[in-house]
């Protein structure tokens, strides 16, 4: 699970793509 911010605290948008990518 995802929260707002990565631990790196990337913001949210970053943190979609991010997740899209491992979703792919």
């Amino acid at each position: 699970q995802w929260a707002e911010c990565d631990e790196n605290n990337r913001p949210l948008q970053d943190v979609r793509i991010l997740k899209a990518r491992i979703v792919k």
